[in-house]
């Protein structure tokens, strides 16, 4: 009988709350967050597919743990969540993704839970310039699930920003799965945009994508590809990219 494990941690990595169960597990939060606190999720096997929800502020997950343990350290900085986000009292649930979940077709970039130090929970993104004291552009912004492209600064208005053209965009599925689509929601609060970019997969297949200045989603059909990761090269234009999908199934074996 499979069993997950769901427990909030202090910095002294002592156990503040914990739930075990073989299916879900959960629990309320009603003290303050502790700084260098943590979250944590065990599984008795792996890999395993789980839906997450740490926060009450956050969309739940489907995330894939190819180790039995993740943890989630609490944020430091806020600036992309909700000013709800991770303030007592709340409340914290986990539980093992039904087949059903894992085996529809689906965005497999999304990730309300990714962060830039990711600890083994995919998909994860990530760029040559992310950096902890700029969350705001960080590549984690660009699977957050939030939309809106019109804004700028604070939450929902996050993205993944760049200035260097040399940089690369990667998000990690960390498994191989089979992609038939790629969507692309760029920022539209400035005149300027990211023109072009090069969509690269781990068999070594590439595809060109060709932006519109436009501020809804462009979609680009891929030719159904098995891929552990896409990787966005030759940027040309300033990047400024408020969401990336990518569209396809697990693959079950």
């Amino acid at each position: 009988m499979s069993r997950i494990t769901l427990s909030l941690f202090n910095a002294k990595d002592e156990i503040i709350k914990t739930s075990s169960n073989d299916y879900d597990a959960y629990f309320g939060i009603s003290d303050v967050y502790e700084d260098g606190g943590y979250f944590q999720i065990e599984v008795d096997r792996a890999p395993s597919y789980v839906i997450v929800q740490i926060d009450s502020a956050l969309a739940p997950a489907l995330i894939y743990m190819r180790d039995r343990t993740w943890r989630y350290p609490i944020p430091k900085s806020r600036d992309v969540y909700h000013l709800g986000a991770f303030v007592a009292p709340n409340y914290a649930k986990a539980r093992f993704a039904n087949p059903e979940e894992i085996a529809m077709h689906q965005n497999l970039a999304l990730n309300s839970h990714d962060q830039l130090n990711n600890f083994n929970a995919y998909p994860h993104a990530s760029s040559k310039s992310d950096d902890e004291s700029k969350l705001l552009t960080c590549a984690k912004n660009a699977i957050d699930g939030y939309l809106d492209n019109r804004g700028h600064g604070l939450f929902p208005f996050q993205a993944c920003e760049t200035s260097d053209e040399q940089d690369q965009i990667k998000v990690d599925f960390g498994r191989e799965v089979l992609l038939d689509g790629i969507g692309v929601i760029l920022k539209a609060d400035t005149d300027d945009y990211l023109r072009r970019a090069t969509a690269c997969f781990s068999d070594g297949s590439k595809q060109v994508l060709n932006f519109k200045p436009t501020d809804q989603k462009q979609q680009f059909a891929v030719t159904p590809i098995p891929t552990s990761f896409i990787v966005l090269t030759d940027l040309q234009g300033p990047v400024a990219i408020t969401q990336l999908e990518a569209y396809g199934i697990n693959i079950l074996r």
